[in-house]
């Protein structure tokens, strides 16, 4: 069971990221790794996540499925997307920034938090760290692949304190939204 996804704090949660990065573009490679590891981050220590959506084991790491489809203009919120960033060969460039009105205090600190932390490490080696986290190692058991697979949100937890009732108040609080979002949209 995965969280719906949030186009709006998927924009906010760039605009951020790309907010604290010096040229206010960075190679996008290295924004859906940034994002990754700040949602798994902020599910682990809090039970919810940032954006929300699928998590996926590629080639080159985890990542959200829907960022990623955003950036290749592939997914129905494209539109709103490209209000605030276009993608150029492999960079993603802001256009305008977002409001972070639906981001926490909190989420904008991990966002920046982990911005900062990876501030000096190269895309690559970014890249690799991802490959050791055991969600990855478990997913895509073949690195010759060049495919996805689904990383169950099991996985991303694994290793959480009190694991079985952190899972259960997570699948709680996904039910919760799911049924918020029908209820507004």
């Amino acid at each position: 069971m995965n969280y719906p996804f949030d186009l709006k704090k998927a924009i906010q949660a760039t605009s951020v990221l790309l907010k604290e990065h010096e040229r206010e573009q960075m190679e996008y490679l290295r924004l859906l790794k940034l994002l990754y590891i700040a949602e798994r981050e902020t599910i682990r220590e809090t039970g919810r996540p940032i954006i929300g959506s699928r998590y996926v084991a590629m080639k080159n790491g985890p990542l959200h499925s829907r960022v990623y489809d955003l950036i290749k203009g592939e997914d129905i919120g494209s539109p709103d997307w490209g209000k605030f960033f276009r993608t150029v060969s492999i960079e993603i460039e802001q256009i305008e920034p977002a409001d972070v009105d639906a981001l926490s205090r909190f989420e904008i600190r991990k966002l920046k938090e982990v911005h900062d932390r990876y501030r000096n490490v190269d895309t690559w080696a970014l890249v690799e760290e991802t490959h050791a986290l055991d969600e990855w190692r478990k997913n895509y058991p073949d690195p010759s692949q060049n495919t996805s697979h689904l990383i169950p949100i099991e996985d991303v937890m694994s290793g959480v304190d009190n694991y079985e009732d952190a899972l259960a108040a997570f699948k709680d609080s996904c039910k919760e939204a799911y049924e918020m979002q029908q209820l507004f949209g």
